[in-house]
């Protein structure tokens, strides 16, 4: 693995720990760093932009959900 990908996997990595310890703007981090990408890949996937958006964005919901309910169990 490359300094770069490794440096990638780590900042995720703590992102990931911040959110399940209850600190939201984590979220904000991964996003801006996975979004774009997960964005593209679904618009090609599903041929509509509109239902990627929206697709894009209840799979963050959801990571949101599952890493704060991570803590609680």
């Amino acid at each position: 693995m490359s300094n770069e990908a490794a440096e990638f996997e780590e900042r995720d990595r703590a992102d990931m720990v911040r959110l399940a310890a209850g600190h939201g703007p984590a979220l904000n981090d991964l996003m801006e760093r996975h979004a774009p990408k997960l964005f593209n890949y679904l618009a090609r996937s599903l041929q509509d932009e509109n239902d990627a958006a929206d697709l894009a964005q209840e799979t963050f919901v959801a990571f949101f959900r599952t890493g704060r309910n991570s803590t609680h169990e």
